[in-house]
């Protein structure tokens, strides 16, 4: 009897467990959605079992701690599964680390309080390293890089704050093996990330350790911490940490910064900085440290002396080594000073930023210049405390200035700091009386300096006249402070004026006739001779005055009105690019072939520019109430302009329909302003967020926009941006990891976190209107086809998947399958619309019949934006999985060889589109190992290096003996030879919009690296390759952009790498598989006399039996024999017959709907009979219509 009832007991308790561990699973999949508080209360839940389970345990006697196990396991879980997937940016893990500490000290006071009925058992051996390791053992098999990187930052800061130090070691050394230690490239990739967090957050205890040499051979498990492939060989005797094993790890980290993909190089730096300055850190002498250190203090030194944009100053490694990490966590070299000092030149042309340099030059002009004409230095004010530049973010006002100054300081054995100092107004004229008087020295005005102000006041006086215009001032002070300053520096003009040399003069127009002829902003807007200069001429200072001037801040109303304006001058020409692109969709001529997905991220590049823009200038706005009350305060004035009197505001005020102010409300952005700060006022309920179709009026895109009137486009806007920001918050709120984030989407999350909305969203809502108004009904339009797409996509992962049921490879891991089976997951999931499922939870059961009236994908019919990020989204994760694919099976670049062979001998009259596609694409170099072979010993020798037998295998005396079979040592360390990615201008957007890390940071370097990638033939409108080689030679700080010119030739680089980019690997792959086993099985007999019935045991060899076939071809024992290239050749010519040459590339011009048509050597009977049809389809077809027009 007692025996069944503690059976039940222990039945009752493990369905308690469970019951608890699926309620876990349910708290942790809603967790992105919890606000703080409910993050709160689930550490009070957790903390209530640890009271429980913890303080039993502490009691228990050893005997009967296995009952207790589960109980302890189930705590662990709750911390190890939260924490898995919690994000590693957020202070929960602290808080979680934090509780976990407070268990140990909580069992220790439990065992005080109680001695005599304390347990042998220690907090150490409750088992939670156990069921870390567990855990992470489960989490690198799902493959999924955010959990491992939730994890890792969980470990490795309790490994760092001591806790359970000795078997987390364990945990740490495993993950690093199997990170670095590996022979599997893409297992690598994978974890990199990971074991990055490790060694960022725990690597002074990780280097404590392998100076000790911390061994585990008392382990039972010696899995966990025997060497790698990789790794073996090097130091195997100490089964654990070592020097040796952390020499490697660095080693591997430096070798995989120079990897083809850009993520993972970046990452790769950060692990490598991490460990690089360890000993330094705790005092230890480590190889390779202290070198390092002197080789980069050096580089910086020297660079900054090279590049005269400061003298050189005292230069200390340990201050500087921020600054350093800096420039080399964003992939730079030591020549990107910029970063080292704070001096970073702007990378877009802004008016308003053109109009600042301009005025802080002419300021450092008259300062330096009058100091050398014996100006007292007291009668300046002594300049602020020397500011240290900053280690990180983007440098501002005098940093960003300080660096544009291209004057070349001589070079001292001891460099003196450099100070900066602010020109008051009011010395400006005393400045230039000084100079003008001065006989000894005599001081001549340069040309570049007269230009300089001559532009400033045309601007300032072309706004001047502009409130004039307006009828009124903002108020008298400011009014008063705009005209004293434009009179002070027409002053400054006359008064040096005398000094310009004669042939400067000539060259110089009066500062008047620039303001009759210019509208003022003319001078800084990019015309074609602005785009041909490299830079627009500063002064120079003048002697060896080392400290920066800089002109005093103007903060009155009408200065924050006047650069208001110059923003808009900005924007626009952001925005008519940006229109001009999305109207070729629309026009007579349109065939189909722009993609979606290059015009999307050239639109949201663009609002980023915008962004990168507006930012610059929110400090100005800032005292009056920020942007947009500054563009309120620029609207009424320009509505006075028009009206001359405040009583005709009243229609606007009201609501009356008659009025007609929509064209200047959307030119500065009004209407949009208001309308988004409405929504953004509404006490939003979670029910709110859901809004049923036409709930709001009825949108119809086909209608015709120009015919609307004013109050009618009002209407079409409310509907839409409404509909868009509430799709766009319910995003942000029940959908957080949605895997598209554009800029729209980016505001209404700020706005979500600050309750404030900025005003780039306002700009972006107003990007998405302006497609609308062009587009039309094609919006609707460029969602069904992006569905299409992507139900393309998920059914030939679907096929792969199938295709490779029964196929396993040592090349293919089960990570590596579980990773594209996640990747269907999440195609499938986003197909199914996540944010219709979220509104159906939001909205329950009562009011579930409301969700039928509602269609999904509300938000990609209204952002044509969102939906061609979707799209360049999952066309870049096809093309990473298609390229990972056919380089783990060698799918592409084998078969490769063998229809080289059967085409250079003569043996096939087959022209194989695809393949020679790629090649082009790809270059021959990477298929062939050089140039393409041409006569049968060479096509072998090549297919052997491809593979990676080492060169020296074919100097090698043995080689000479016939028939002398390749060993395992005669492969090179470097491997096989792989298809490396393409599309460099396509795959730069990697980490902004596959892997959602964040906005690009838009510096000079970045653009030219971006745009010097590509190697489309130069366009009209874009920027030629003979510019960038000629801002290269100017240097970083002369190198400036048009946002047009950037947007323009991202266009046309992104577009010519379309197709190479949708190109479908998956189904290249398995139609080649197909080909090979053709092949193979024809030539079966010649296969089997040669080298026995067991040449293939596994199918996965499949393409190295292209190898096979080449030394048949060579000869073995003696001459070759041509009969097995001819076999192939009958491959491949019934390949060509029928059609499948191209299908690759048909099948993608099919689903993109990009144009493509088969050159005229590759087409076949098939072909031909097959463009017959579609002519006849065509023929009739249209034919019917015109039937149907006569019937009417």
């Amino acid at each position: 009897m007692s025996t069944s009832n503690e059976i039940s007991q222990a039945e009752q308790e493990a369905s308690f467990l469970q019951q608890i561990r699926e309620s876990i699973d349910v708290d942790v999949e809603e967790a992105p959605g919890k606000s703080e508080e409910d993050t709160l209360d689930h550490l009070t839940f957790i903390q209530g079992f640890c009271i429980l389970f913890v303080k039993e345990a502490s009691s228990r006697p050893a005997a009967e701690f296995e009952t207790m196990r589960p109980r302890l396991d189930l705590v662990w879980q709750m911390f190890i599964r939260r924490a898995t997937h919690c994000g590693n940016d957020t202070a929960f893990h602290d808080r979680l680390l934090g509780l976990l500490l407070w268990t140990k000290e909580f069992d220790s006071l439990c065992r005080n309080l109680h001695p005599g009925k304390s347990s042998e058992m220690t907090w150490e051996s409750y088992g939670f390293a156990s069921s870390l390791q567990a855990s992470w053992q489960e989490t690198v098999q799902t493959g999924i890089v955010k959990q491992q990187t939730n994890l890792a930052t969980f470990s490795a800061k309790a490994l760092a704050l001591g806790v359970y130090r000795e078997s987390i070691g364990v945990t740490a050394l495993w993950l690093l093996r199997e990170a670095l230690e590996t022979d599997d490239h893409y297992k690598t990739t994978n974890l990199l990330p990971a074991a990055v967090i490790w060694m960022d957050h725990s690597r002074h205890k990780l280097f404590t350790f392998s100076i000790l040499n911390k061994s585990y051979q008392d382990q039972a498990n010696t899995t966990l911490h025997e060497p790698g492939p990789l790794f073996q060989g090097e130091d195997t005797d100490c089964p654990g940490f070592s020097l040796t094993r952390w020499l490697f790890w660095r080693r591997r980290f430096q070798q995989l910064s120079h990897d083809a993909d850009l993520r993972v190089a970046k990452e790769a730096k950060k692990g490598f900085m991490c460990m690089i300055n360890c000993g330094r850190d705790m005092g230890y002498d480590v190889p390779g440290e202290a070198k390092f250190a002197e080789r980069l203090q050096k580089a910086m030194g020297e660079e900054l002396i090279r590049s005269g944009k400061a003298s050189p100053a005292p230069f200390s490694f340990s201050t500087n080594l921020s600054r350093i990490r800096a420039v080399l966590e964003c992939g730079l070299s030591a020549a990107d000073s910029n970063l080292v000092r704070p001096d970073v030149a702007k990378p877009l042309v802004s008016i308003y930023r053109e109009y600042k340099k301009d005025t802080n030059f002419v300021a450092s002009w008259l300062a330096s210049t009058a100091k050398a004409c014996g100006y007292p230095a007291d009668l300046l004010s002594d300049p602020p405390p020397l500011q240290q530049p900053k280690t990180s973010g983007r440098p501002k006002g005098k940093a960003r200035t300080g660096g544009k100054k291209k004057g070349k300081v001589p070079a001292k054995s001891v460099s003196e700091p450099v100070a900066t100092h602010i020109i008051a107004i009011t010395d400006f004229v005393p400045l230039a009386e000084c100079i003008s008087a001065s006989k000894t020295p005599v001081i001549p005005t340069p040309d570049s300096f007269y230009q300089a102000i001559t532009r400033v006041i045309a601007v300032r006086s072309s706004f001047s006249e502009k409130l004039n215009d307006y009828g009124v001032a903002p108020d008298a002070r400011s009014n008063i402070k705009h005209s004293y300053f434009v009179g002070v520096l027409v002053k400054v003009h006359e008064l040096l004026k005398p000094l310009v040399s004669t042939t400067a003069s000539a060259s110089s127009p009066d500062p008047i006739e620039v303001l009759n002829r210019f509208s003022g902003l003319s001078v800084y807007e990019p015309s074609e001779a602005f785009l041909n200069a490299p830079e627009i001429k500063r002064p120079e200072t003048t002697g060896r005055d080392n400290i920066i001037y800089e002109a005093e801040p103007q903060h009155s109303l009408a200065d924050a009105l006047a650069a208001f304006w110059m923003l808009l001058q900005d924007l626009r020409i952001i925005r008519d690019q940006i229109s001009n692109v999305w109207s070729e969709f629309v026009t007579e001529d349109f065939d189909g072939s722009l993609d979606p997905a290059s015009v999307a991220v050239a639109a949201n590049t663009g609002i980023d520019f915008a962004r990168s823009l507006i930012e610059d200038m929110l400090p100005i706005f800032k005292d009056h109430g920020g942007a947009f009350a500054v563009c309120e305060q620029y609207f009424v004035r320009v509505i006075l302009q028009r009206a001359n009197s405040g009583e005709d505001l009243a229609p606007w005020t009201e609501e009356d329909e008659k009025h007609n102010f929509y064209d200047v409300a959307s030119t500065c952005y009004y209407y949009t302003g208001t309308l988004i700060n409405n929504l953004a006022l509404l006490p939003v309920r979670n029910s709110v967020l859901v809004l049923e179709d036409d709930s709001l009026g009825v949108y119809d895109p086909t209608s015709n926009w120009e015919a609307k009137t004013g109050e009618e486009k009002f209407a079409d806007d409310t509907i839409l941006l409404t509909e868009l920001f509430m799709e766009a918050l319910a995003i942000v709120r029940h959908v957080p990891d949605f895997p598209i984030v554009d800029e729209f989407i980016r505001g209404v999350k700020e706005f979500h976190e600050t309750q404030k909305v900025p005003f780039f969203l306002i700009f972006a809502a107003q990007i998405t209107l302006d497609i609308h108004h062009i587009i039309g009904g094609y919006a609707g339009t460029a969602a069904t086809s992006l569905l299409k797409q992507l139900s393309a996509m998920a059914e030939l992962l679907q096929l792969h998947d199938k295709f490779h049921e029964n196929l396993t490879s040592p090349h293919w891991s089960s990570s590596d399958a579980k990773s594209l089976r996640g990747s269907q997951e999440v195609l499938k999931w986003f197909i199914d619309d996540p944010l219709h499922k979220a509104k159906a939870l939001v909205v329950g059961r009562e009011r579930s019949g409301m969700m039928e009236s509602i269609k999904k994908h509300r938000l990609l019919r209204r952002s044509p934006v969102i939906a061609g990020l979707a799209l360049y989204h999952f066309r870049a994760d096809m093309y990473e999985i298609g390229i990972h694919v056919t380089n783990a099976w060698g799918s592409i670049i084998l078969p490769a060889h063998l229809y080289n062979a059967a085409r250079e001998e003569g043996l096939t009259h087959c022209l194989w589109y695809d393949m020679d596609f790629l090649m082009f694409i790809h270059g021959e170099d990477e298929f062939f190992v050089g140039k393409r072979p041409t006569d049968t010993a060479d096509y072998l020798k090549r297919f052997l290096l491809q593979i990676g037998v080492s060169a020296s295998f074919f100097t090698n005396r043995r080689r000479r003996t016939s028939g002398t079979k390749v060993n395992f040592s005669d492969f090179s360390r470097a491997g096989a030879r792989f298809l490396k990615p393409g599309a460099p201008v396509s795959r730069s957007f990697l980490d902004r919009y596959w892997m959602n890390s964040g906005s690009i940071e838009w510096t000079p370097e970045s653009i030219e690296h971006i745009l010097s990638r590509s190697q489309v033939p130069e366009r009209r409108g874009g920027i030629s390759q003979a510019k960038l080689k000629h801002l290269r030679r100017e240097g970083a700080d002369s190198r400036h952009f048009t946002a047009a010119e950037l947007l323009s030739s991202l266009i046309v680089a992104m577009q010519a790498e379309a197709e190479e980019f949708a190109f479908p690997y998956l189904m290249m792959h398995q139609l080649n598989w197909q080909i090979l086993k053709a092949i193979t099985k024809g030539c079966d007999d010649s296969l089997r006399e040669t080298f026995g019935p067991g040449y293939m045991r596994h199918e996965w060899q499949l393409p190295f039996m292209v190898g096979h076939l080449l030394a048949l071809a060579d000869g073995i024992d003696g001459p070759g024999d041509d009969l097995i290239l001819r076999k192939a050749g009958v491959a491949f010519d019934l390949m060509h017959d029928s059609g499948a040459v191209s299908a690759a590339s048909r099948y993608m011009a099919q689903q993109t709907g990009l144009k493509f048509e088969l050159p005229d050597e590759y087409k076949s009977d098939y072909d031909s009979q097959d463009s017959e049809e579609e002519t006849d389809d065509n023929e009739e077809k249209v034919g019917s219509e015109e039937f149907d027009e006569g019937d009417d």
